[in-house]
């Protein structure tokens, strides 16, 4: 069992802001949170507004729907459709207007999975075998400590499993930890509940993600966060400033915390989709891309099946699910639907924000997962026939 830490106050503080933040998505962060602003681009690249050649329906006639259908659903704050560089349909609900920064959530994990990427190619990590106490000292002698960077990326560090829909479990707890207490790695250190081999069984467990923030800032010497802003954020052409909670140590935490609009979250999905280019430049290694969103011969506990997501079977890469088949397919994925899903060969990107408060509660995420890749398939198809 992994004892709740932190005092009383600091977790009636934390669940009354969680609380907020699900009901209030406008203010888009945990209120007192401490954040990093991410400057946007110089000179932004700015994606085409367009019809597509047909309309857009998925699901089986005479009950066929449309992108405005998914987006009437409850819950559903915001919905973009690319194809390349153009969006062929957006859509917001509520307050949330395109230069709304949303909670990302859990697809916070699949930024710093990619950014780690840069990390290796500097030459500031030596090897995916070393261990995390390598460069955390405060790391030294702990469970996570002797995990490895790769083990880490793979959620296959052995301990501690939690569930991606739990707003107040261990993440929780980390989070109120990171950001009102000691820090992360004072909570991090605490965990030694092994269940298996590392390296053996996928174990989604946000600590691995937030564990890596603070290996790539002590391995770079500099902050992570003006890192991240000069290498990725900005060069991929970012139309509107992000923002990144940190804890008290000033690392950006891992785990959750990145907060930008929907168009933006699709550019990083789009530069991902192409294999790290964005306006035509490299942004992100081609081979690290590759690895980050497919899965490994070598690695079966990761294969579609052995990894399952809201009933459906996956695969799991880097901080990053991959999509059953062989496109190249792969998803970001956050807390209370929040998706980012792309097809590399046609270019699709399809970003979806909602509000957990609405689709946790109303125990909606299963099927919005089922409907939204009806979605997803059905523009894959469409385009792949030139109906896009």
């Amino acid at each position: 069992m992994i004892p709740i830490v932190g005092s009383a106050v600091r977790r009636s503080i934390f669940v009354l802001g969680l609380v907020l933040s699900l009901t209030e998505p406008i203010r888009a962060q945990v209120p007192n949170a401490p954040k990093f602003r991410i400057a946007r681009a110089e000179h932004p690249h700015v994606f085409k507004a367009r019809s597509p050649v047909k309309p857009i329906t998925y699901g089986a006639w005479p009950s066929s729907r449309s992108p405005q259908d998914f987006c009437d659903n409850r819950g559903v704050l915001a919905v973009v459709v690319v194809k390349s560089d153009d969006i062929l349909f957006e859509c917001y609900r509520g307050k949330v207007t395109e230069a709304t920064p949303l909670r990302a959530f859990s697809m916070t994990k699949s930024v710093v999975g990619m950014t780690m990427g840069l990390v290796v190619q500097d030459g500031k990590i030596r090897a995916l075998s070393d261990r995390a106490e390598d460069y955390v000292a405060g790391l030294k002698g702990s469970y996570f400590g002797t995990q490895t960077i790769k083990n880490l990326l793979q959620m296959s560090a052995g301990c501690c499993a939690s569930s991606p829909a739990d707003p107040e479990g261990v993440a929780g707890q980390m989070s109120r930890e990171a950001w009102f207490g000691a820090g992360t790695i004072a909570f991090v250190r605490k965990l030694s509940d092994r269940q298996y081999d590392p390296g053996t069984k996928f174990l989604y467990f946000g600590p691995v993600s937030a564990t890596l923030t603070h290996v790539m800032q002590e391995a770079l010497g500099s902050p992570l966060r003006d890192y991240f802003e000069s290498r990725v954020w900005r060069p991929m052409g970012a139309q509107h400033d992000a923002f990144w909670t940190h804890d008290t140590t000033g690392v950006p935490t891992g785990h959750v915390g990145l907060l930008a609009t929907a168009r933006d979250m699709s550019r990083f999905g789009l530069m991902v989709a192409r294999g790290g280019i964005a306006g035509g430049k490299r942004i992100l290694p081609a081979e690290w891309v590759k690895t980050a969103t497919s899965v490994a011969a070598d690695d079966p506990h990761l294969r579609p099946g052995a990894v399952t997501l809201n009933g459906m079977d996956v695969g799991y890469g880097y901080q990053t699910w991959v999509l059953p088949g062989n496109r190249g397919q792969f998803m970001m994925v956050g807390l209370g639907f929040q998706r980012v899903a792309a097809d590399p060969q046609t270019e699709v990107v399809v970003t979806v924000f909602s509000n957990p408060a609405v689709t946790i509660r109303g125990r909606l995420v299963g099927g919005y997962a089922t409907e939204f890749q009806e979605l997803f398939n059905a523009l894959v198809s469409q385009a792949q026939k030139g109906e896009l």
